[in-house]
């Protein structure tokens, strides 16, 4: 049950294709998840995917005797913490915001947002590498006039950097990908936005639009994609992000399945189960929207129904595959090893 409203989804059609995997959904059948489901999960969601979800009817709230539980001391000590924010002119630098973000994000938004795979490796040699740059300060320089304007992915930027396609915001903020599409705008930063945001595209770019009506200055919008499945999803999911203004596409490529996230399989409080045996078929089960056959041979399709809006190909990490990419026509690569997240 979610928001007073009860759903039936359809086993066959839908659980195995669920990108949060069949047994999160299978744990709380029958109880009202309204909670639990709305941080992660756009509005009119289930509206939205009607082939996948029926509507049995509406619950009285008051007859609700089974209810996924809601620690209410952590939510007071959430509503403390925001309480005591400071203002945001007196943070100074990324690492002071970081600590502030965790103060007030609750246990599982910490484990999703800064977690990594297996023994996460990865995700401490990321910072590490990044510690191993070094500025080679060069002095005597006319430095009277600086502009650190430039163009990123197609988009005028106030300064080198964009927000990246990073998912689920909204377990930060009720407001979610609304308030990085307002504050992209403010500040003038292009806007990468997840295929798996807790913001609809549409309201994304209802937002943009609202926002130059406005007279604020307009998001350079870029969307992420995966290759369904059922590739008629992913074709539908481009044509909107192209009517809308979008300035090209990032395609994750280093999500083939998902990343073992140890930390956050067990806050899910997910239950394993040895007669499954997981491993005979790991691409096939656990990450069921994502096709995963894709190729390089498959980027023509992909440049195809992008309209002529760049792609560019996010999560290499060789130079190989650089190469390749701009053998086979991608406008551009994003070094990434996603955080850390997926092969440790």
């Amino acid at each position: 049950m979610i928001a007073g409203l009860y759903w039936m989804a359809s086993v066959t059609d839908f659980l195995e294709q669920h990108p949060g995997g069949a047994a999160v959904i299978a744990k709380h059948a029958g109880q009202d998840v309204t909670d639990l489901f709305k941080p992660i999960h756009p509005p009119r969601t289930l509206q939205l995917h009607k082939g996948t979800a029926k509507l049995i009817g509406e619950v009285d709230p008051a007859t609700v005797t089974k209810k996924a539980p809601l620690d209410e001391d952590e939510v007071a000590r959430l509503a403390a913490a925001r309480e005591a924010l400071p203002p945001v002119e007196q943070v100074r630098g990324l690492r002071e915001i970081e600590e502030l973000a965790l103060s007030v994000l609750p246990k599982r938004a910490k484990i999703y947002y800064s977690g990594g795979s297996d023994d996460e490796e990865s995700l401490r040699d990321s910072f590490a590498s990044y510690q191993r740059c070094r500025f080679r300060p060069r002095v005597l320089v006319d430095v009277a006039e600086v502009d650190p304007r430039t163009t990123i992915l197609g988009a005028k930027s106030t300064l080198p950097i964009y927000i990246a396609p990073a998912a689920h915001a909204r377990l930060g903020h009720e407001l979610g990908e609304l308030n990085l599409t307002r504050g992209a705008s403010k500040t003038g930063i292009p806007q990468g936005i997840s295929a798996n945001a807790s913001m609809n595209l549409s309201d994304l770019i209802e937002e943009k639009n609202e926002l130059v009506s406005a007279g604020e200055p307009e998001v350079g919008l870029v969307y992420q994609i995966y290759i369904n499945r059922d590739r008629k999803k992913t074709e539908v999911l481009m044509k909107e992000a192209v009517d809308g203004g979008c300035r090209g596409f990032f395609l994750t490529v280093d999500s083939p399945t998902l990343g073992n996230r140890e930390a956050d399989f067990r806050a899910q409080g997910l239950a394993g189960n040895m007669d499954e045996k997981p491993h005979d078929a790991p691409n096939r089960d656990v990450f069921g929207y994502y096709d995963t056959s894709v190729t390089w041979a498959d980027l023509p399709w992909i440049k195809k129904h992008a309209q002529g809006l760049p792609v560019y190909i996010k999560g290499v990490a060789t130079v190989e595959d650089v190469a390749l990419a701009r053998k086979h026509g991608a406008a551009g690569v994003i070094l990434s090893n996603h955080g850390g997240r997926q092969l440790d």
